[in-house]
């Protein structure tokens, strides 16, 4: 029987990464369920043992069931029947075979019927159904929408929807329209409030829509009148039962075709508010996006595999001139070709001989970091710990998005509900340019001392120049000029720009930000050190941690060893 998990070494050798521990005990919150589900695992080992054979499960349904139907889904494909969607006779049988098996929901909470499983499990099973049809992928993989009701609908939304998506209920994220692409903000998809159904009613078309006439959509819409950019933009959630939305046609794409990607046309279609109006693009479109980033590159992985396999297979039975083609130097070649152009990717990436080799300063960064770096920074950071309780980081970009995701990951989540906090609160301002959300950060500072890291190369960029003028100004009032030049640290270019101009001129502490460093990878400078450091986190635990990845990832690791 075909095992698309089983017959994986790589699938299985991440599963057993040392990682792995730490990746339960967070999700698992000490294994705190354990007496409450009869499902929840008892300890590491019993849930190591579950991730094993659910993945298990899902790799014999993709090798028996999904990638069988695949090429009669490709042929048959969807089709709009009374203005909805009619999945492929195969695609009916793919779900009916994932939800009979309990693969839908797979990291909800258990408290919503969902299986609490990391998202590594997520991802393994996504590549192997996207090994076995990448279209159907793009149907059960949007399960992952979920995790944004999770993460930040109310709890009566979440009691509605989230049972149901781990019964089966397919999902979309509905964004595109035909004047609105890449560029979001110009989303024009009405939701006026309506007091007599007290409810949203939405208005409007979106085009290109993947899955579009899924069970549960989360729509991006214009809920301020008025407004033509991203702050007039919400969240909300449309429930397919309601009524309201037509799919007008489903387009004619040159693959995946199982996977209906439609245009559809909202008539007063009610849907709830996910979370805070006005932040349906900056925040929670943002954060849908990470997950969905997951899910592509899973399917490409899926894809490559697959890809490869099939010509391994094809090259090994085809036989030619009394032989195997695969024995032919030409084809022997293409296929190794395959290998060799992966490592070639990586002598480029460490030789720095490659396209973009001025910015590969992170490749060797970790065990660049000297240890009077460190120490100056720790300095500083006790300063600013001894005067502020609240730190505010001002940044856009790479700038705030790696020690942000570090604080998220390492920090205590209930840390606000502690009566004494024994660390500074870091925050972050300068990422929006949303005049409500540094209001509301400056009024919530009042009763806290406060302190600022501004983090900019040149000074000028727009979002976070803004908002440091306005808390510059503030610390400046509160507690003379002289005092503020202690509670301020900028982290800069070396010598040039108006922040770099500023700092000298104003005696703020310094730091200065690499030249070939970008984006995420400068949480590992004082971009991100720093504001980790104030934060209570160790700095030097994180940098050996992050020396130890490089030594195993070093060019001269054996390509079969190399875990990245």
């Amino acid at each position: 029987m075909a095992n698309f998990f089983s017959d994986n070494k790589d699938l299985q050798f991440h599963l057993g990464h040392p990682m792995m521990r730490k990746i339960v005990e967070l999700k698992e919150r000490g294994f705190a369920e354990k007496d409450l589900y009869d499902f929840a695992p008892q300890d590491f080992e019993d849930a190591m043992d579950s991730y094993r054979r659910v993945l298990e499960i899902a790799g014999e349904i993709c090798g028996e069931v999904i990638a069988p139907n695949a090429e009669g889904v490709d042929h048959e494909g969807p089709r709009v029947v009374n203005d909805h969607v009619e999945y492929a006779s195969g695609t009916v049988r793919n779900m009916k075979a994932i939800v009979d098996a309990g693969l839908s929901g797979m990291t909800l909470p258990r408290k919503y019927d969902g299986l609490n499983f990391p998202l590594v499990c997520f991802v393994m099973a996504n590549e192997m159904v996207s090994r076995a049809d990448a279209g159907f992928e793009n149907i059960w993989g949007l399960q992952d929408c979920a995790e944004t009701l999770n993460e930040f609908a109310s709890e009566e939304i979440k009691a509605k929807f989230l049972p149901w998506v781990s019964a089966g209920a397919t999902c979309a994220m509905d964004l595109t329209e035909p004047d609105a692409g890449s560029d979001l903000g110009a989303v024009m998809l009405k939701a006026t409030w309506s007091e007599e159904k007290q409810t949203w009613l939405l208005n409007g078309v979106k085009r290109f829509i993947t899955n579009g006439d899924g069970d549960v959509s989360l729509v991006l819409a214009r809920t301020e009148e008025g407004t033509t950019d991203a702050r007039g933009l919400s969240m909300l959630v449309y429930d397919k039962r309601d009524g309201g939305v037509k799919v007008r046609r489903i387009e004619n794409k040159m693959g995946i075709k199982g996977s209906p990607t439609c245009e559809l046309v909202f008539t007063n279609a009610p849907a709830q508010l996910v979370g805070d109006r006005k932040m349906g693009l900056i925040k929670y479109v943002m954060s849908l996006m990470n997950a969905a980033r997951l899910g592509i590159g899973a399917q490409s992985v899926g894809l490559c595999e697959a890809a490869y396999r099939e010509a391994l297979k094809y090259a090994n039975e085809r036989a030619q001139f009394g032989k195997n083609i695969i024995r032919f130097a030409a084809i022997s070649e293409m296929l190794s070709n395959m290998k060799a152009k992966t490592q070639e990717a990586n002598a480029l990436l460490h030789s720095g001989k490659g396209a973009g080799n001025d910015f590969l300063g992170w490749v060797n960064l970790p065990s660049s970091i000297s240890d009077s770096e460190l120490a100056a920074i720790e300095e500083v950071a006790a300063k600013l710990r001894a005067k502020a309780d609240l730190v505010i980081c001002i940044g856009i970009g790479g700038s705030y998005l790696g020690a942000r995701a570090v604080l998220e990951a390492m920090s205590d989540p209930f840390k606000l509900l502690h009566k004494e906090q024994t660390q500074p609160t870091v925050v972050f301002a300068g990422q929006n340019i949303s005049e409500d959300y540094t209001w509301e950060l400056l009024d919530a500072a009042r009763e806290h001392s406060i302190a600022a890291i501004v983090i900019s190369k040149s000074g000028t960029t727009t979002e976070p120049a803004i908002a440091f003028r306005l808390i510059k100004a503030e610390i400046e009032r509160r507690y003379g000029k002289q005092e503020a030049a202690e509670r301020i640290v900028a982290i800069t270019d070396k010598a040039r720009g108006a922040l770099k101009t500023l700092a000298t001129q104003e005696g703020y502490p310094t730091f200065v930000i690499p030249d070939d460093v970008g984006g995420r990878f400068s949480v590992l400078t004082p971009v991100g050190l720093l504001p980790l450091a104030v934060a209570g986190v160790d700095i030097r635990a994180l940098v050996a941690g992050a020396q130890e990845t490089e030594r195993a990832t070093d060019e001269h690791v054996a390509f079969d060893e190399n875990p990245a």
